[in-house]
C-alpha cells in the first residue's frame, strides 16, 4: 500500500492498527496518537525493551553543564575571550565575539565581564551584551551557554585551552589534531615559565562554525595563508631598521583577519636549557642588538641565548601569525653562515631553519626574509643578484630588488 495511501486511511479512522514481526511470529499493534505510547507498545509486544521511546533520546542528548541543548537554534555567539595574566597589573586581554576576533587590551580593571574578580592566569569565556548566551559545536551538537567559564593555568601552562564532553574548559592532550577532532578548540596560549611573561595568545574558536573534521582538512591543506598586503618598506642595503609593513589580510582556515600597517615589530627567540620561548618589546630594528652589535639565536648543546654574529651572516625571518599579543613578528635566526654566498642562497628558505618547538608552527606564515651581517652595527646584507629582501607570502620565495 502507498505511504499517502496508508496516511489517508489513518487520518480516516479505517486503518486502526499494524501487524509487525516475521512469518509465524506477527503481532498486531494497536496504532495511537501519541508516538511516545507507540514506542511504548511496539517495545512491549515485541519484548524489545531497549527500544527508547524519543522522550528518553531528548534526555539522553542534554549533557551536563549547559543551559540548553538544542541542535536547531539558529543563533550562534562567539562571546568573548577575556584573558588575565597578573590581577594586580589590571590588565585584561580581550578577544571579541565578532567574526575576526578583535584584540583588545583592557586598563585598569578589578574584574571579568560577568563581574568575578579577576585572579592571575585565568581564562574566561562569556557572552557578549548584546546576545545573552555564546554558543560552540560539540561532536555535532550546537551548545548554549548561559554565564561565564573559567580555567585557572599553570605558571608554565604551554597548549590549547578548549571544551571537553562534560562542557566545561580544560586543557592536557597536546595532540593539537586529536583535539581538533575530538574536542572544541577555544584558545593557544604560552607562557613562559622562568621569566613568566605571556608569549603567545591566540584565538581557535574554529568550532563555531564547522565540525572536526572540516577543520583538520582545512589544518593540515590550506591551514594559515597570507590574502593581502603584509609588504615590509625602508630596506636599504647596510641599513639596521625597517619603515613600515603595510595593511594586509590573511586566514586562520576559517578566521578572517586583518593586520593594521605597523612601524615596528616585536622578536621572538628562544632562551635557557629549556629553549623557552621570549619574545621583546616593539621597534624598528632588523635584529635585536646586544652592544652594538647584532645577535643571531645560538643554540649551545640545548642551551639556547642571544649571541653576538661578529663577521659572519644570519637570515631573519619576518612573519604573519594568529598571536593577537604580536600579529607581526621577526623570528631571529639560528643559523650562523661565514660564507656570504651560502646565507645568500638559504635566505629565500629561512624560515625552514627555525627550530620552532613549542610555537603553533601551523599558525605562523613567513612574509619575508633578509640577510644581517654582523660587520660594524648589524648592517642588513643584500642578496646575489642585488636583492634587499626575499618575500615569501605565497609560499615559493620571490626576490625583491631595492
Amino acid at each position: 500500500m502507498p505511504v499517502r495511501e496508508i496516511s489517508d486511511k489513518m487520518a480516516s479512522g479505517e486503518l486502526t492498527s499494524i501487524r509487525v514481526g516475521g512469518a509465524g511470529a506477527e503481532k498486531e499493534v494497536a496504532l495511537t496518537e501519541t508516538t511516545d505510547a507507540l514506542a511504548a507498545e511496539v517495545a512491549t509486544k515485541l519484548d524489545a525493551s531497549a527500544i527508547p521511546s524519543p522522550a528518553v533520546v531528548k534526555a539522553a542528548e542534554t549533557l551536563t553543564g549547559f543551559d540548553r541543548v538544542d541542535a536547531h537554534t539558529g543563533g550562534k555567539s562567539l562571546g568573548i575571550l577575556q584573558y588575565c595574566h597578573s590581577a594586580s597589573s589590571g590588565e585584561v586581554h580581550q578577544i571579541g565575539s565578532d567574526s575576526e576576533g578583535t584584540y583588545t587590551k583592557l586598563t585598569g580593571q578589578t574584574a571579568f565581564a560577568d563581574g568575578t574578580a579577576l585572579a592571575d592566569r585565568t581564562l574566561c569565556q562569556y557572552h557578549d551584551a548584546d546576545s545573552g548566551y555564546f554558543s560552540y559545536w560539540y561532536k555535532g551538537s550546537f551548545k548554549v551557554v548561559h554565564g561565564a567559564k573559567f580555567i585557572q593555568l599553570a605558571s608554565d601552562f604551554k597548549g590549547y585551552v578548549y571544551y571537553d564532553e562534560t562542557g566545561e574548559l580544560t586543557v592536557g592532550s597536546s595532540n593539537v589534531e586529536e583535539l581538533i577532532v575530538r574536542t572544541t578548540l577555544v584558545a593557544y596560549l604560552y607562557i613562559n615559565g622562568t621569566s613568566g611573561e605571556l608569549v603567545w595568545y591566540a584565538d581557535e574558536r574554529h568550532g563555531i562554525v564547522m565540525d572536526g573534521q572540516t577543520h583538520l582538512q582545512q589544518h593540515q591543506n590550506s591551514g594559515f595563508f597570507i590574502a593581502a598586503g603584509l609588504d615590509i618598506t625602508g630596506l636599504v642595503d647596510a641599513g639596521t631598521t625597517f619603515t613600515s609593513i603595510s595593511a594586509g589580510a590573511a586566514g586562520d582556515e576559517d578566521i578572517k583577519m586583518t593586520f593594521a600597517q605597523v612601524s615596528t615589530m616585536s622578536k621572538l627567540y628562544k632562551e635557557g636549557t629549556s629553549g623557552e620561548w621570549r619574545i621583546t618589546d616593539n621597534d624598528n630594528k632588523l635584529a635585536i642588538f646586544r652592544t652594538a652589535k647584532a645577535c643571531y639565536n645560538l643554540d649551545t648543546a640545548g642551551t639556547w641565548s642571544l649571541s653576538e654574529i661578529d663577521l659572519d651572516y644570519v637570515s631573519m625571518v619576518g612573519a604573519a601569525t594568529n598571536n593577537k599579543l604580536a600579529p607581526v613578528v621577526l623570528l631571529v635566526g639560528q643559523e650562523l653562515y661565514a660564507d656570504r654566498t651560502i646565507a645568500r642562497n638559504k635566505t629565500p628558505y629561512a624560515f625552514y631553519t627555525i627550530n620552532a618547538a613549542g610555537l603553533p608552527s601551523s599558525e605562523i606564515h613567513p612574509i619575508f626574509s633578509f640577510i644581517v651581517t654582523g660587520e660594524a652595527t648589524g648592517e642588513l646584507e643584500e642578496g646575489t643578484d642585488g636583492e634587499i629582501y626575499v618575500s615569501c607570502k605565497k609560499g615559493f620565495p620571490v626576490p625583491i630588488f631595492s
